[in-house]
């Protein structure tokens, strides 16, 4: 159980670290008014590169130890890039954030949530997917080829 969740906690410091820089990469330029289009490709380059090599190893992670269902990640990428844009728009790009933004910010969670715990369909009792099976609890069954049968 506890490597499991050492396995978890270097999954999300990869995920935080390289989403952190590649959302901070596509606003880096915006407060420049007169920039080239070269000159903005230029200043987000190397936070697209580095949050690569971050994400590389999240995704080794999150494969080997199958951390998160497709789905699962999918929210997680959408929820981090909103919440870390609000705090880059709000602290970098000195505009105000709504509390529209803020709300929307709870209902990207609160639809996480739903669709984490299947609650619509608990409710509706309508049929759930198989969830998940962990990697560590997996068997993995390779049939061998059965051999050639020549008469010689």
């Amino acid at each position: 159980m506890e490597s499991n969740i050492l396995h978890y906690m270097m999954f999300y410091i990869l995920f935080v670290i390289g989403q952190s820089l590649v959302v901070f990469g596509s606003f880096i330029s915006l407060p420049y008014k007169n920039l080239s289009l070269w000159d903005g490709i230029k200043m987000s380059l190397p936070f697209v590169w580095i949050d690569w090599i971050f994400m590389t190893f999240a995704i080794i992670l999150w494969h080997k130890y199958s951390l998160l269902t497709n789905l699962q990640l999918f929210f997680t990428l959408v929820v981090f890039q909103f919440a870390v844009t609000l705090i880059i728009t709000k602290v970098y790009l000195k505009q105000n954030v709504t509390y529209s933004d803020i709300f929307a910010f709870f209902l990207l969670i609160f639809a996480y949530i739903i669709s984490e715990f299947h609650l619509f369909s608990k409710i509706f009792k309508l049929p759930i997917p198989e969830e998940k099976i962990k990697a560590t609890t997996k068997e993995t069954t390779k049939e061998k080829p059965k051999p050639n049968k020549k008469n010689t």
